[in-house]
């Protein structure tokens, strides 16, 4: 059985070229687009079917696909397009972005007909206090309702709950959108809110997106998934009692169940309240290590950081060798991690500077990330089987993780806890002063220095 499973994985590595993968666009189609248009190699365009995956490769989209720009709703119709024509060839990855918009029809759909229910209540107060009004929290429901009465309505309680949801520009972000689709000035809140509703209900090209996610995918001996897999949610699958203990039968019924939710939300919107309570059980803290869509691979600093040892083994034990994350974001430049055996990809740079995407290829015989900032330039990382003499990904005895080659040195990056805002602190070091300083896989394995760790993590 062992030899056949082998077998079965050494088949699929040969089956593709390579894997792209794209994460976070949050509704930047301007970046999307140009990302296309760069990597002709792996993609094409025909004026008539639109973009496509060329023939051998594949492409996986990491999750959240809205919110933070204009460009949500041609992103969408962009992934189901290519989703639809090519469903061997592309993966669409659900983040906690949009399932949560589940969330928001659902709490639309229960307060319609009501004043300000008891659980708008915090959210709506936090809202009107940014427009300007001085609004204790410690108000009661009765006199919030009295407050809001003159201007409540369907729009307000959109707004409100978008920004209760970290989305606090989504409904002027959908505005502008809208005006360009419709070809037109003229957007009030009205319209913006019918077509969140459209989207959302039968026919509608969000609701169409969410039903052509997964929550985790496997190709070869890669799995992906939006946050984080942890001890804590490793096997589990809500509502049922036996705890998987393989990588690849535990993601096939995650995807089975989750389907399932969407589907049955999608015919009543007070079903589906399973998934919508796992996949954000509370968005920081320990809690969130329950949920693969709000896990991080990152330390109380915000510096990447591996899973213990203890589910590497879970994972080594499934012919699992990496594991593609977003969600996280890592600076400016995505970020590999690396140890014996094993690495992880971080793809979320949605807060760097740059306005172009990084290329992140994953082949049957290794990694290559190809990176580019206004700050630091282009900045190339490799983890390729039978090179393991590159020091990307690995991290020094003093803290910093190498994050790739730039020119003839190497880029290394240090995050910074201050008051909770997590900085990148980017550094240059040559070859010969990243042996010297020492790598931390060295002193914790007891070798005797870079090049035997190097040659026994082949």
């Amino acid at each position: 059985m062992k030899f056949l499973t082998s077998l079965l994985i050494f088949f699929a590595n040969l089956s593709y070229a390579a894997v792209l993968v794209v994460g976070d666009l949050e509704g930047d189609f301007e970046k999307f687009e140009s990302y296309l248009k760069k990597n002709t190699e792996y993609f094409q365009f025909e004026p008539e079917e639109g973009w496509s995956v060329r023939d051998g490769h594949q492409l996986v989209f990491m999750g959240d696909a809205v919110d933070k720009g204009p460009g949500g709703i041609k992103i969408v119709r962009l992934l189901n397009q290519l989703k639809k024509a090519q469903p061997d060839q592309v993966s669409l990855i659900l983040g906690n972005r949009d399932i949560n918009k589940m969330l928001v029809y659902t709490l639309l759909k229960k307060t319609q007909g009501m004043g300000p229910s008891e659980i708008l209540r915090l959210p709506y107060i936090r809202y009107l206090k940014e427009t300007g009004m001085h609004l204790e929290e410690s108000l009661s429901l009765n006199a919030l309702t009295s407050i809001l009465e003159p201007f409540d309505s369907e729009e307000l309680r959109l707004k409100v709950i978008l920004k209760g949801m970290n989305a606090e520009n989504a409904f002027e972000f959908m505005r502008e959108e809208l005006k360009e689709l419709l070809n037109t000035p003229l957007v009030d809140d009205s319209m913006v809110y019918r077509e969140f509703i459209r989207s959302m209900e039968k026919g509608g090209e969000f609701l169409e997106f969410l039903k052509l996610g997964q929550v985790m995918h496997v190709i070869g001996d890669s799995v992906f998934v939006h946050g984080g897999i942890s001890n804590e949610n490793f096997g589990k699958v809500p509502g049922v009692a036996t705890r998987y203990s393989d990588t690849r039968e535990w993601i096939t019924a995650m995807n089975e169940w989750a389907n399932s939710e969407i589907s049955n939300w999608s015919e009543d919107f007070r079903r589906g309240k399973a998934l919508l309570d796992y996949h954000a059980p509370r968005i920081s803290g320990k809690s969130s290590k329950e949920s693969v869509f709000y896990h991080r691979y990152s330390d109380s600093s915000g510096n990447p950081k591996l899973p213990s040892s203890g589910l590497l083994k879970k994972f080594e034990n499934s012919k699992i060798k990496r594991a593609v994350s977003a969600h996280t974001p890592v600076g400016e430049v995505a970020t590999i991690i690396k140890s014996h055996k094993f690495e992880i990809i971080m793809s979320d740079v949605s807060s760097a500077y740059s306005d172009e995407l990084p290329l992140i290829k994953l082949e049957p015989n290794g990694t290559l990330i190809e990176s580019y900032s206004p700050q630091l330039g282009d900045v190339v990382s490799k983890s390729v089987g039978q090179r393991s003499l590159l020091p990307d990904g690995y991290l020094t005895k003093d803290g910093f993780r190498v994050v790739g080659q730039r020119g003839d040195n190497y880029l290394l990056l240090r995050f910074r806890n201050r008051n909770g805002k997590f900085t990148p602190e980017y550094i240059e070091r040559s070859l010969d002063e990243i042996y010297r300083i020492g790598l931390k896989s060295v002193i914790e394995r007891g070798l005797k220095g870079c090049l035997e760790v190097f040659t026994q993590e082949n």
